[in-house]
């Protein structure tokens, strides 16, 4: 990618030297001049990603809550151009909650946001990438813990369990609702993650 890919050396200065946007098929063309915090300049390149804002969860970038520019940075040059070191810098600027520090932190907040999340739209609840239980499901497969009534469902990271009630629920989410980490004291381990 280049200069000329966005801006003209020309100019028109009613475009900001933005080039290649038609002004006729934008979806607000009342909004002229074009910036770089308008969405569509982006979105003349990056058409998945329009997609993905209108799917059922996502960020409200169509909603003109949000632009692209608050995580992303045109001439940045870290990978994806994120405004972040990383993107979990990226996204704690909004989501400071999810940051910890945690006793118990999930390994997939350490690595990378986006294991679970897609920050720009998904048909699951709150950007997850699939249904919570299944995305639970991806990493935390095989056998029962021994005296465990855990639903059935994989435990193998998971020390011996006892549940002393019946299965109520089949989203994982209903329990553990601290996915991010949790607080807990040690001693509390196998509570780790719960509500």
């Amino acid at each position: 990618m280049t200069c000329v890919d966005c801006h003209d050396p020309h100019p028109d200065s009613s475009v900001k030297s933005l080039v290649g946007i038609n002004h006729t098929n934008l979806r607000r063309p009342s909004r002229m001049p074009m910036s770089v915090d308008d969405p569509n300049v982006c979105f003349k390149c990056h058409q998945d990603v329009y997609g993905m804002t209108q799917l059922p969860s996502h960020h409200p970038i169509s909603e003109g809550k949000m632009t692209c520019s608050a995580c992303h940075d045109a001439h940045g040059n870290y990978e994806r151009n994120l405004k972040g070191e990383t993107v979990n810098m990226t996204c704690y600027k909004c989501h400071a909650d999810k940051q910890g520090p945690f006793v118990h932190q999930h390994a997939p907040v350490e690595e990378d946001c986006s294991i679970c999340h897609n920050p720009h739209g998904t048909v699951a609840n709150n950007l997850l990438h699939q249904p919570a239980t299944f995305l639970c499901l991806r990493c935390h497969t095989g056998h029962r813990a021994p005296a465990s009534s855990h639903f059935g469902i994989g435990t193998s990271d998971i020390d011996d369990l006892d549940f002393q009630r019946p299965v109520l629920y089949s989203d994982c989410t209903q329990c553990h609702q601290q996915v991010h980490g949790s607080d807990l004291p040690s001693q509390q381990r196998t509570n780790a993650f719960l509500r």
